[in-house]
């Protein structure tokens, strides 16, 4: 079973291979985006901690500050026990977030959650998988912007038609090769 998990893990993992170089402009845009949902992400944020390593992806125009949607692709160097992880790390009551949905087992869980902001709502996707001695976790997020004319069951329309095309995607073998790096700065 484990072999054919590896399978598509070693699958997912190759499409993330990136050629990484600075750009001209100075603005820490790499080239080879990595295309999803038909668009461009760069890499603008690679960093390795004790415990784990983040690499985050933005549309071009885009900086880690200041974006609209985000890719990212987290490696925990130590095993855990995902539904316990999960459980612990996602409660269902906090002021700024709504919890939606959560999906777990030993090997793989996908948690989604809305995160409210003063001006805009964030949905946040996040795929978790469990290897032999660590967990790779991509996580897409998109901001949705809102303003006093805006209502709630228009603004919630919008998720819900985002969410029902972007989770499916998230949710298959995602052919990504990551090959993290640390950039030393942000």
């Amino acid at each position: 079973m484990k072999k054919i998990f590896l399978l598509p893990l070693i699958l997912f993992c190759l499409f993330f291979t990136q050629v990484i170089s600075f750009a001209k402009d100075g603005q820490n845009t790499y080239t080879n985006p990595i295309l999803f949902n038909n668009e461009n992400y760069y890499l603008k944020f690679a960093r390795t901690y004790p415990l784990e390593t983040i690499n985050e992806y933005v549309r071009k125009n885009e900086t880690v500050q200041k974006w609209d949607k985000l890719l990212a692709v987290r490696y925990y160097n130590h095993s855990v026990k995902l539904k316990k992880y999960i459980k612990d790390t996602y409660v269902i009551e906090k002021d700024d977030y709504v919890l939606i949905s959560i999906e777990n087992d030993d090997n793989i869980a996908y948690v989604s959650f809305l995160m409210i902001a003063s001006d805009y709502i964030e949905y946040n996707y996040w795929k978790y998988i469990v290897t032999d001695e660590n967990v790779i976790a991509i996580q897409y997020a998109k901001k949705f912007n809102f303003s006093k004319k805006t209502t709630i069951e228009n603004l919630m329309k919008k998720i819900q038609l985002h969410r029902s095309e972007i989770e499916p995607i998230i949710q298959k073998d995602l052919n990504f090769d990551i090959k993290f790096i640390d950039l030393g700065e942000e």
